[in-house]
């Protein structure tokens, strides 16, 4: 199944029941609406370099079409806005997806690439790469008895993606997604996650108390996102942990029903991702990352230690404290020792230092001149 480039199943199902008009498109095999080429055309800025294969959605203020580049062969992505708000979220986008771009980085490969942002008439016209595969809404909806995927497998894509927000995060300023959801996460044919629609991506700012635009999925967007406070990077780390309880349960609410379903780890990691205190979230990707390690391969980390006791760090800490101590006492000794010991050969007991008895008096012989007087 192709990208579907971010629409909710429930905006699909509109779609396709009140968007296109039968004349316009007819749906193919696929899921897709093949275009009625007398239906709809191109502007002829554009029909000369691309050609119209199938329609992804389509209202009066937006549309996304896949299109073939007539010199390469390769299908790509079109989408349109005539809407005001609809075309800042296009250019934010683009203007996103070039500075990611910039970055010599692996990992910006896997987000779409820009290619065109032109305007005809009144209407805006975005063209970026097509990323071929399937979203994890279709991934994990595709099952016939209850929805989601396999505890392994959904580890497994939010290790991906917690290193793509990583990515993100790390430039200055970070770049907060703010949209993460299984709508906006494609799986392609190896198994790679691809973040898509960075339509409402904004920039961390410090000075800022909250989002000037109140914009998300308000199934996995965090609360702080409807006007609470600024969104920063532990927002998107709570929407993964959403998205985390959906692949595995197909639900997007963690209550206590839920989540006492779940095997210990990945019910913590879900608790404190999903917290509504910001502060009591994981407070980064590099926190995050190693509990879902743990969680996805606990075998390995037992056989790497097999005989390390289970010991708190508090145990640690009086160790050293205990060494350090004996360290000390240690150094003490051979100062004092060295202190007390007097210059020259000879070797002074208890004896040669005690007084004379009354008993036993003592004698000193005379001591003869010494040479030369």
């Amino acid at each position: 199944m192709a990208e579907n480039d971010g629409l909710s199943q429930t905006t699909q199902k509109t779609d396709r029941v009140s968007g296109p008009s039968p004349e316009l498109t007819q749906e193919s095999p696929d899921g897709l609406f093949v275009m009625d080429k007398d239906a709809f055309s191109l502007p002829r800025e554009l029909s000369g370099s691309y050609e119209l294969l199938s329609c992804l959605k389509y209202s009066e203020q937006s549309c996304s079409f896949l299109l073939r580049d007539r010199a390469t062969k390769k299908t790509v992505l079109l989408k349109t806005a005539s809407d005001l708000l609809l075309a800042e979220s296009l250019q934010n986008e683009t203007s996103m997806l070039e500075l990611i771009h910039r970055q010599s980085s692996p990992l910006a490969d896997t987000f779409p690439v820009p290619l065109l942002l032109e305007r005809h008439g009144e209407t805006l016209y975005s063209i970026r790469t097509y990323i071929e595969g399937r979203t994890l809404e279709e991934l994990c909806e595709s099952s016939y008895r209850k929805p989601g995927i396999a505890i392994p497998r959904a580890l497994d894509y939010m290790i991906a993606l917690t290193e793509l927000l990583h990515f993100m995060h790390a430039l200055t300023p970070s770049l907060i997604h703010r949209d993460i959801k299984p709508q906006n996460v494609i799986v392609d044919a190896d198994g790679g996650c691809h973040l898509i629609d960075l339509g409402i991506s904004r920039f961390f700012g410090k000075s800022k108390r909250s989002d000037t635009l109140i914009m998300g999925t308000r199934m996995t967007a965090p609360p702080e996102q409807f006007g609470y406070q600024q969104t920063d990077i532990r927002s998107d780390l709570y929407s993964l942990g959403i998205l985390l309880l959906y692949c595995i349960t197909g639900e997007y609410e963690p209550n206590p029903l839920t989540l006492s379903e779940l095997d210990p780890p990945v019910r913590r990691i879900i608790q404190k991702a999903t917290m509504f205190d910001p502060d009591k979230r994981y407070q980064s990707t590099q926190e995050l990352l190693p509990d879902l390690l743990a969680a996805r391969y606990p075998s390995l980390l037992c056989a790497r230690e097999p005989a390390r006791p289970d010991r708190s760090a508090a145990y640690w800490k009086r160790t050293a404290l205990m060494l350090l101590l004996l360290c000390l006492c240690l150094a003490l000794g051979l100062i004092l020792q060295h202190t007390d010991t007097p210059p020259g050969p000879s070797v002074h007991t208890e004896e040669a230092h005690a007084l004379p008895s009354e008993e036993e008096p003592t004698f000193s012989a005379p001591r003869s001149a010494p040479p030369g007087h």
